[in-house]
């Protein structure tokens, strides 16, 4: 009688934790448009994008909100590269005087934001060459999606990991 108790205990944990695990991949893969919405700053999904990889078109109404929405990034960037020469070291230092927010992605995640910064190197020591850096911008949603933009490209792309 305790084995089988102790079996059904295990086996009923075992459950529980692979019906809360499939739950959290699903919750974390869904649009929350109705809070992002609420918040301000999403872009309404019937805007035209023209800088996304033809391979992955069309787009649902999730990606254009988050493409579009980062196209609002992409031109606060480049905004700021033309006044300063480089490229912000972080997406905050645009608010407000480039943009007046980060925007909402639709998606429980947010943009993030990385440099590629080309270095020469002078007598050993590492110095970044001002003005010759590339951006990118991605979203990372559910498990495995990505999409993200690269400012040597110009245009979105979506990658399976």
């Amino acid at each position: 009688m305790k084995k089988r108790t102790l079996f059904l205990t295990i086996t009923f944990v075992v459950i529980i934790f692979a019906v809360w695990i499939m739950l959290v991949l699903f919750y974390s893969a869904v649009p929350n448009f109705s809070v992002a919405d609420s918040r301000g700053g999403m872009a309404e999904a019937d805007g035209e994008i023209t800088n996304v990889a033809s391979d992955f078109l069309p787009l649902g109404d999730g990606e254009k909100r988050l493409i579009l929405n980062g196209n609002k990034i992409v031109s606060a960037v480049e905004k700021y590269f033309r006044e300063n020469g480089d490229y912000p070291s972080s997406l905050e230092i645009l608010v407000p005087d480039y943009i007046d927010e980060i925007p909402k992605t639709g998606y429980k995640r947010t943009y993030l934001f990385s440099l590629k910064i080309e270095e020469a190197v002078y007598d050993y020591s590492v110095i970044p060459v001002k003005g010759n850096q590339e951006f990118s911008i991605s979203v990372r949603y559910g498990m495995f999606d990505e999409w993200y933009y690269s400012s040597e490209k110009k245009i979105w792309e979506w990658e399976n990991h």
